[in-house]
């Protein structure tokens, strides 16, 4: 089988611009392990890089190199018709993702994405947001401007701190907590400077971050893991930071969140097909679902270090004949952050797109030796008060 891979960030996306700060790290660690997992299940691959982006380490059979928009369109319309599926990893930002989704279904046999449909159907935050409270998830109350020019109807708002974000966004691209109105204000300004599509304002529900990771097939969904994300809010700027995650993460509350989880996977299921990511806060033992993301997310460094299977091969499996795991098989934990080469070990497998900041992976059977490693570093956080020693039991749609 030969499987076509594209992510937009190192693949050329931003080709005859400046590289971005954000996604660039984690875009480029999906593509280097999805590469791997999908060459380990004896596929032949091919993928597009930018220039500026170094090829080593990348295990393709095809690497094409590009350096303008117009080369990133024909070398990826090339790739998808040569292969036998086309796998996109895209950010909202822009409306990259359906835009090459439509791309790839038009040239390529077979996409392992959500189809166009549900962006045509859902194209951003704001609409996918609605859907879930019609189908009553528990979500923060939520204000959507249309644009800066309709702030307006921020007179109203009187939930402080407040959560502002553009509706097209991936990451923490745009994202900023406001204190108070006047901040709020710039918040709206950033969110909408950093990709003009809705604006997102939400009450900010303090506590514990996570994500769930799902796999979906149209008409099911299954829950592959449960993941905390690190967060670094800054009070004075309002400025925040993804740092990386921990999977899996262990819960008391886990039915409760995976519970919630499946009710939004449940709402827009038809439409849903592939690796879905879904944020959540988890805050006096109630879950709160932030947003769906019909893509994959970094959350996969963790997850396919932690699975006894290839995520790869139910990927596949999944999208190709409608088949979902029956047994979700794991041992160890596995932490993934951003970091620079001086401050690493050599047990951590490292991606970097240019050399610099890149995403560090380390796997343990044993949580205490894998904080052990962590601490070794000065990244500072406390997961062992977020662990209970009882097992995550994944659930089905």
């Amino acid at each position: 089988m030969e499987v076509c891979v594209y992510e937009h960030v190192s693949g050329g996306g931003y080709a005859g611009q400046k590289l971005p700060s954000w996604g660039l790290a984690e875009g480029y660690s999906m593509l280097t392990t999805l590469l791997e997992d999908f060459k380990s299940l004896g596929c032949k691959v091919s993928t597009l890089l930018d220039r500026r982006v170094k090829a080593e380490g990348l295990k393709a059979d095809v690497v094409k190199k590009v350096g303008s928009s117009l080369e990133v369109k024909g070398t990826l319309e090339d790739l998808a018709s040569k292969a036998d599926v086309t796998m996109i990893v895209a950010p909202e930002h822009g409306g990259a993702l359906p835009r090459l989704v439509r791309l790839a279904e038009k040239h390529s046999p077979a996409v392992l994405n959500c189809p166009s449909t549900f962006f045509k159907k859902f194209p951003g935050k704001a609409e996918i947001l609605e859907a879930l409270k019609t189908g009553s998830v528990r979500t923060p109350e939520t204000l959507v401007l249309e644009s800066p020019e309709s702030s307006a109807s921020l007179e109203g708002w009187r939930w402080f701190p407040a959560v502002v974000k553009p509706s097209l966004g991936a990451g923490c691209l745009g994202l900023s907590l406001a204190l108070n109105r006047s901040q709020l204000e710039e918040a709206v300004k950033h969110a909408w400077k950093a990709s003009p599509s809705k604006i997102l304002v939400q009450k900010f529900v303090e506590g514990m971050h996570g994500s769930l990771l799902l796999l979906a097939n149209g008409s099911k969904a299954k829950v592959l893991s449960l993941n905390l994300q690190i967060l670094d809010f800054t009070q004075e700027t309002g400025e925040v930071k993804y740092l990386g995650g921990l999977t899996p993460l262990r819960l008391k509350e886990s039915a409760a969140v995976v519970s919630e989880g499946l009710k939004a996977a449940e709402t827009l299921i038809s439409s849903l097909q592939g690796f879905i990511g879904i944020d959540f806060v988890l805050a006096e033992g109630e879950p709160w679902i932030l947003e769906v993301n019909p893509r994959t997310t970094t959350s996969y460094l963790g997850l396919r270090k932690t699975l006894k299977d290839n995520p790869a091969k139910m990927l596949l499996e999944a999208c190709l004949k409608g088949r979902l795991p029956k047994e979700i098989r794991t041992e160890g934990f596995a932490v993934y952050m951003r970091a620079e080469p001086p401050r690493l070990t050599e047990a951590f497998e490292y991606y970097s797109p240019t050399g610099a900041e890149g995403m560090a992976v380390l796997w343990s059977e044993s949580l205490e030796t894998l904080l052990s490693n962590v601490e070794k570093l000065n990244f500072k956080f406390n997961f062992k008060s977020l662990m209970v020693d009882e097992a995550f039991e994944p659930e089905t749609v």
